[in-house]
């Protein structure tokens, strides 16, 4: 809690400088009454005081001392609670790569294995509010079923509509992904994640993985697998 305590307005917090001048400046009548105290006879001296020694009185200038100070504090205005600034957004992009292929239609993964992945799929756009997120479908081929949107409506009815028999062969190519990431890639500027949904993934498609990822310190590859 105490970590996450902020202004939203920290240049509210200048007015915390008139508020230490006005507070000096009491300081200093203070300190003019002290000296005149010692001058004059301590009987007579309380007759002469509108504030009696001893008693709290809040005038009119310590009144507004206070008055600055909570002003200042309000005006920054303090909080507990992070939020984006409505002036930046996130311009990095997620590819979510759903696999197609015909093991993805396997059911020891109720309903269905790809059924699982669509889930999976659903709950990380829907988690991605305002951001862009590609969609990408793979098996022998890959294909760009959503380019990099804000657009979670529509990236999301596209994704509903896959199925394992979107794609007409249905023999596993994972690599074909990397053609469709590289075209993302070079339209964009922005950092990328790549979120590989599937059953599985070849040696020889792991190695053709690495060798791209490797090449381009800006894009990311994590697997998400739908079997244990």
């Amino acid at each position: 809690m105490i970590e996450q305590f902020h202004f939203i307005r920290p240049l509210g917090l200048l007015l915390l400088l008139p508020t230490a001048y006005l507070f000096w400046r009491l300081k200093q009548q203070q300190r003019a009454k002290d000296s005149w105290k010692k001058s004059i006879a301590p009987h007579l001296y309380q007759h002469l005081l509108i504030e009696k020694d001893g008693a709290f009185v809040l005038s009119p200038e310590k009144m507004l001392v206070l008055l600055f100070l909570i002003a200042s504090v309000v005006v920054a205005g303090p909080t507990w609670q992070r939020q984006a600034s409505p002036f930046l957004k996130d311009d990095a992009i997620v590819v979510v790569a759903v696999d197609l292929s015909q093991s993805m239609s396997l059911a020891d993964v109720k309903p269905s294995r790809v059924y699982a992945a669509k889930k999976m799929a659903e709950s990380l756009i829907k988690g991605r509010v305002d951001n862009k997120t590609a969609l990408v479908a793979f098996s022998s081929t890959a294909h760009v079923v959503m380019p990099p949107s804000r657009d979670q409506a529509m990236t999301l009815k596209f994704l509903h509509a896959l199925d394992s028999q979107s794609i007409a062969n249905p023999i596993k190519q994972t690599d074909s992904l990397i053609a469709k990431v590289e075209d993302i890639r070079s339209k964009s500027q922005a950092p990328i994640t790549v979120v590989m949904i599937t059953d599985g993934v070849s040696d020889g498609a792991q190695q053709e993985f690495e060798k791209y990822f490797e090449k381009h310190n800006n894009i990311k590859l994590v697997t998400w697998s739908v079997v244990g």
